[in-house]
């Protein structure tokens, strides 16, 4: 590959951590096909956006953490099925042809893009019911509650489809949290900032034994990806969180376009 060529796919790939740090979706959604795009092979594009993802996660949560907007004790939590189906999807995915994992992630974003431009759950409306299964949190002044019985079987699936075409998982979990739970979209964002990152070391430890990464690629890729998080984050901070909701659903809604188009014109 050319120097024109990689700092090309460097320049891109920064501005898209930027965004995908504002949104807390990791940005694997966009870097695969992005990857693909550029013409390389779907399995390695997959291990290289979560090798990214890992990147744009410890960017964007040094600028999330200090600023206290993410729910350690959740991310504890539910990372242990997300990371367990993380690796699950990342070693299968040697098995699954290109052309399926591209419309599974070509569903994913229509799928996620389409609940976020509906309204959440009030987070004030917290159920009065007491349950063992109802996990109730009270982060931020604003109080949420948590359904395992819902959060544990989709965390594990979000966790299996990042590992088979490379993504954090955060284009469902930010809809999860939002949409279900009544998580303020702003603690949410923070919070699926470093769930995707824990979430994508399980994938990218299955690609890793299949022998999909290319080390050298991911090393170069590295600086700008950082960066990019880094700076989202910040901008995240700034925003209102109704705008936020917004931008992330119409985010989802383009990348899929671009999805679909590159599918049509193959």
């Amino acid at each position: 590959m050319s120097i024109a060529f990689v700092a090309g796919l460097g320049v891109v790939l920064a501005a898209v951590a930027f965004v995908a740090s504002m949104l807390g979706i990791g940005g694997g959604v966009a870097y695969t096909p992005i990857q693909v795009f550029f013409g390389i092979e779907i399995h390695t594009a997959a291990a290289t956006s979560l090798f990214l993802i890992i990147i744009l996660s410890l960017g964007a949560t040094s600028v999330y953490h200090r600023a206290g907007k993410v729910d350690w004790k959740v991310t504890v939590l539910l990372e242990i099925f997300t990371a367990t189906g993380g690796f699950a999807g990342g070693y299968l995915s040697s098995f699954i042809h290109q052309n399926i994992l591209i419309t599974i992630l070509t569903a994913a974003v229509v799928l996620a893009g389409a609940v976020m431009m509906r309204e959440g759950k009030d987070p004030e409306n917290v159920s009065t019911k007491h349950a063992w299964y109802k996990w109730r949190r009270d982060f931020g002044g604003l109080p949420y509650e948590l359904n395992l019985l819902v959060a544990v079987p989709v965390c594990t699936l979000a966790g299996a489809l990042s590992g088979m075409i490379g993504i954090g998982g955060g284009i469902i979990k930010v809809p999860m949290m939002v949409v279900l739970f009544g998580i303020p979209m702003d603690i949410a964002v923070a919070t699926s900032g470093l769930m995707v990152g824990v979430t994508a070391i399980g994938g990218f430890a299955g690609h890793a034994v299949a022998g999909h990464f290319d080390w050298r690629m991911g090393l170069i890729l590295t600086p700008g990806v950082f960066l990019g998080a880094w700076l989202g984050a910040h901008t995240m901070l700034r925003i209102d969180r109704r705008i936020l909701k917004k931008i992330f659903g119409v985010a989802m809604f383009l990348i899929a376009c671009g999805l679909m188009a590159r599918m049509i014109l193959k």
